[in-house]
């Protein structure tokens, strides 16, 4: 009795060693995963392999991918696609710095994803043309105060996002889980330009110069005035010393300021010095006298000479003795 006990005992036990092995050995054959797989049919995938390439370049660099692609396993997108021109041309330059500078990675963030709505809205579905008739739909943007975007006609029937921009290209790309709607221009959400005005603020008082504390001269004990631009070309007639002081001139014949501005009046302008100024003794060049070119004196013929060339012409055997 003893032993089939026993028995029984290690049955049991070699049972539940067995289901602990195969427990801990076998793998998980449905394992949760927080990766969602895109089909190659997506309208994500779509828009990387469109004419799209600004915009598709500006959602990589925004680091957009993995959200949408989380978005899109939910439910269908629409997504408003401003044109190559109107992102690389039209865009203001310092704005599009702004935006992809690495501290403003944010607000390229809203700015895309102020172009899209978590719904399918195709071109049947857009508000009727009459006046008035508009249909607001929530964007991906929830930092936005006011993220919706208005989709509306304008007066000859056009489709208008934004109230600004027009759809030049409606449905142009169509997959089960999302459309792209092609756009004339940018739509720019309060956030971002109000982030853009600010960062833009900033530098500009940055750029600033800071001016120097007021400079007391040593001499009169009064604030010195700032000195005025010396104009190009002007010689260099007034330094200022070590200690402060403004001294005119040179060498010996130097003078300090000891009341600045007496009298101005626009045109004149009287300064006070301690000295009198001598003009620089430029040494004397000496100057060899010119020296008289020599002439040299014609020398006549002979009158011989000249007797035998007149004797000569008279009988016709010469007509000149030059």
């Amino acid at each position: 009795m003893g032993s089939l006990n026993y028995d029984a005992f290690k049955l049991i036990f070699l049972m539940i060693l067995l289901t602990s092995i195969n427990g801990t050995a076998l793998p998980n054959q449905n394992p949760k995963s927080n990766s969602t797989q895109i089909n190659s049919n997506s309208v994500l995938v779509a828009l990387l392999d469109s004419h799209y390439t600004e915009l598709s370049e500006l959602v990589e660099k925004a680091l957009l991918l993995q959200t949408l692609e989380q978005t899109v396993s939910h439910h269908n997108i629409t997504i408003f696609a401003p044109n190559n021109e109107a992102l690389e041309r039209q865009m203001d330059p310092e704005f599009k710095r702004f935006l992809l500078e690495p501290g403003n990675l944010k607000s390229l963030q809203n700015l895309l994803l102020f172009h899209i709505i978590p719904s399918r809205v195709g071109s049947k579905e857009w508000p009727s043309e009459d006046v008035g008739a508009a249909a607001r739909h929530q964007t991906l943007c929830v930092d936005e105060a006011d993220n919706h975007l208005p989709l509306t006609r304008g007066t000859s029937g056009e489709k208008i996002v934004g109230g600004l921009a027009k759809v030049t290209r409606p449905d142009d790309v169509i997959r089960p889980d999302g459309l792209i709607h092609g756009i004339e221009r940018l739509l720019v959400p309060r956030s971002v330009q109000e982030d853009f005005n600010r960062r833009r603020s900033l530098r500009s008082i940055s750029a600033v110069l800071p001016e120097g504390a007021p400079v007391v001269d040593p001499r009169t004990h009064r604030l010195k005035k700032p000195a005025a631009p010396v104009p190009a070309g002007a010689p260099p007639v007034v330094a200022e010393e070590a200690d402060g002081s403004v001294k005119f001139g040179q060498g010996e014949g130097s003078a300090y300021l000891f009341d600045p501005d007496i009298y101005t009046d626009g045109r004149i302008s009287v300064q006070g010095i301690d000295g009198v100024l001598l003009p620089v003794e430029t040494p004397a060049t000496k100057i060899s006298p010119a020296t008289a070119p020599k002439i040299v004196a014609k020398q006549r013929r002979g009158k011989l000479l000249e007797v035998a060339c007149s004797f000569a012409g008279a009988f016709g055997r010469f007509t000149s003795c030059n």
